[in-house]
């Protein structure tokens, strides 16, 4: 199965902006290139759309390993630097999940297109099966999802699925797995080192039951907060 990939445009070495930065810097475009490639797979994985909270210039400059590289796509108009962070403008176009889906939607588009044309008659019964969409699969549904671009590192999703099927969780404990990851993405500073380095995979988390082991603003764990749910949910029947 292919890994997680970015989408770049095959001008974006001939662009202005990156021969500016070469000029600035004292590089070769073609390095610029590189770190470039480098940069956004790093905020690929650390982001979700491109707002990178708390993470400063000089932390680009060491993931390029240049320094000044930061200032440098800032200058160029590749980097927004905001209160709360950085910004990677127009993210969506070439980052994350949008970019991947419209990516791969033009290529099958183009597929049908340049295929000869070809009718076939189908049988009645298997028109109404391809028409009946299929049932989504439990863990792949709603919740699951949820979790998942809730996690600030998106790496072996399948692993982190196979986690949450095992887990068998009910709504109660979802909701308070939530809450407990949220306070931990936004309050934990082994998890704000390095642009997390330090944040383990989804599966991991998951299979450590870490949930457990954090607690929220109130306090409370994550298996308390679903207790609580629970009760307030039976004593309302």
């Amino acid at each position: 199965m292919a890994g997680d990939w970015i989408k770049v445009e095959s001008v974006t070495p001939d662009k202005p902006e990156v021969h500016q930065i070469a000029s600035m810097l004292g590089l070769d475009p073609d390095a610029v290139v590189g770190k470039l490639i480098r940069l956004w797979i790093w905020a690929d994985q650390q982001t979700i759309t491109g707002n990178a909270d708390r993470v400063t210039l000089s932390l680009l400059d060491r993931i390029a390993n240049a320094r000044g590289f930061g200032e440098a796509m800032q200058f160029a108009g590749w980097l927004t630097i905001i209160d709360t962070g950085l910004v990677f403008p127009n993210f969506d176009r070439h980052n994350g999940k949008t970019a991947k889906i419209r990516a791969l939607t033009k290529k099958r588009v183009d597929s049908f297109r340049n295929a000869p044309s070809v009718t076939v008659a189908l049988p009645e019964k298997r028109r109404e099966e391809i028409n009946t969409p299929l049932p989504p699969k439990g863990g792949e549904s709603g919740r699951f999802q949820e979790f998942w671009n809730a996690y600030p590192k998106g790496t072996n999703r399948q692993q982190a699925l196979r986690e949450w099927e095992r887990l068998s969780l009910d709504d109660a404990e979802v909701a308070s797995i939530l809450r407990i990851l949220a306070c931990q993405v936004a309050n934990d500073p082994q998890w704000q080192r390095e642009g997390g380095r330090y944040i383990p995979n989804a599966a991991k988390w998951l299979q450590d039951r870490q949930w457990e082991k954090t607690t929220a603003s109130n306090g409370k764990t994550a298996a308390q907060i679903a207790a609580d749910s629970k009760r307030k949910a039976s004593n309302g029947r």
